[in-house]
């Protein structure tokens, strides 16, 4: 219950003590007392609507406090409500009212540090969280919003719990290293589940801190899970870039070779058939970059792909006659089978990246016999086939094929990174079609077969 106060004195001392006895639940001020109508701390009080008296005994005998305190540092006063106060009142007077007032005005100052720490703590934009003996001691709102726990759920509870089996030991350890003096890691990268299950990836940043007297370790943590998995899209796609230029660069490469010898240098037609080969290697090359800035503006693992019409034949063509020299290098056959033409309207990059990858594949894992390309339609659907007499695949790399850095490893002194495949794959599946293989086994050869509706992606509008 609140201890009755009446404050005797308005003047400076006075006035300074009147907000702090009013602020704090352990006073009841009721009434005010100063013989000078005019004194500082008067219109503070009745605007507090406190009972205001000249005369201190008439205060006394109205009032009935269980407490006085006299800030007049008058020593005749004090003397006199000595003598008149009412049984069982308390009075503070001369230099412990000056104390009180030090003593308030400390709690004060303390009170609004605390409200301004609890506020830094609210408007903080990452999570803080306090370990101590292995227990969470203690965390701001934004590391309970972040992993979807109330406040009662969280207080004590063990802070291994919360993370992944892969950080677990290694975050505790840390922690343990703190609080024993050592000094650990500051920043690093943990992972921690949140109440639906979900992995975060949290950037985290550590330090010594205390808590109730004993030493306790304080992690300030930010929730990186997108960022990291923008970096990760980010590295991928470029493996991918780094890869697939060397499509449009092998055919350079060894045309270039070729014109360098003199007996090719002699024969026209050939020269003819080698340039034709470098413009549109060229010119494919620029095509390939103008795509990939395009599937650089992956957003939320979402490709978005265009709609025109294509012509398919023409694109088939284009990337055989462009593989066609890696072929004859070799004493392999390609051959693209004819097939009746068919409307269809799709993303070129889809179906231009598709064909280049099995055809590539096909020449770099043949070393004898033959490539052929084929392609059956219905109604709805078509599908590109890649046959070849090259290494075939066994049941479990029919399985892994399709992933990255799927690529056979069997095959001594063949360059490749294995990603072409799952690039493919990707694609395909934003066009809402399908990649498979069939193999007989090792070097049993292999059919690869792409299926894509003849009608995918976000019709083109850019040319109305």
């Amino acid at each position: 219950m609140a201890t009755t106060t009446l404050l005797i004195g308005l003047g400076r001392g006075g006035s300074a003590l009147l907000p702090y006895l009013m602020a704090k639940d352990e006073f009841d001020l009721i009434g005010a007392c100063d013989s000078n109508s005019q004194a500082v701390g008067v219109t503070i009080a009745r605007q507090c609507g406190l009972a205001l008296y000249q005369d201190a005994e008439e205060a006394l005998r109205d009032l009935h406090v269980d407490l006085v305190i006299d800030a007049t540092g008058d020593p005749s006063l004090a003397t006199l409500l000595y003598e008149v106060r009412p049984a069982g009142t308390a009075l503070v007077t001369g230099e412990a009212s000056r104390l009180l007032w030090q003593l308030l005005s400390t709690h004060e100052a303390q009170r609004r540090s605390e409200i301004r720490f609890n506020r830094l703590l609210e408007d903080m934009h990452s999570g803080l969280v306090v370990v101590q003996d292995g227990n969470i001691k203690f965390a701001n709102r934004i590391f309970y919003e972040m992993l979807g726990y109330a406040k009662e759920n969280l207080l004590g509870y063990p802070y291994g719990k919360i993370l992944t089996d892969n950080v677990r030991e290694r975050d505790l350890t840390y922690h343990r290293q703190r609080v024993q003096g050592e000094k650990p890691l500051r920043e690093y990268d943990t992972e921690v589940i949140d109440a639906q299950g979900n992995v975060l990836e949290m950037r985290v940043r550590a330090r010594l801190t205390e808590w109730e007297g004993k030493p306790a370790s304080l992690a300030i943590m930010h929730d990186v899970t997108e960022l990291r998995r923008l970096q990760r899209e980010r590295e991928q796609f470029f493996r991918y870039m780094v890869h697939e230029l060397r499509a449009p660069l092998s055919p350079l490469t060894s045309v270039t070779s070729l014109l360098r010898k003199p007996e090719v240098q002699k024969d026209p037609e050939r020269i003819e058939k080698l340039t034709g080969i470098l413009s549109r290697s060229t010119d494919r090359l620029q095509s390939f970059v103008d795509d990939y800035l395009e599937l650089s503006k992956i957003e939320e693992q979402t490709i978005t792909l265009k709609q025109k019409d294509l012509h398919l034949a023409q694109i088939i063509e284009e990337v055989v006659e462009n593989q066609r020299i890696l072929a004859e290098d070799k004493g392999l056959e390609l051959n693209v089978e004819p097939w009746e033409e068919f409307s269809l309207h799709g993303d070129d990059f889809v179906v231009r990246t598709a064909v280049r990858n099995l055809v590539n594949n096909a020449v770099k894992y043949t070393q004898e016999g033959h490539v052929r390309v084929y392609v059956d339609h219905d109604a709805k659907r078509f599908r590109i086939h890649v046959s070849d007499t090259g290494a075939g695949l066994t049941e479990e790399e029919q399985q892994n094929i399709f992933q990255e850095f799927g690529r056979i490893q069997r095959t001594e002194g063949m360059k490749g990174s294995g990603l072409g495949l799952a690039l493919v794959k990707k694609l395909v599946d934003a066009a809402g079609g399908e990649i498979q293989v069939e193999s007989a086994g090792k070097d049993q050869g292999s059919t690869f077969t792409v299926q894509l509706p003849r009608v995918f992606g976000k019709p083109d509008t850019s040319a109305k």
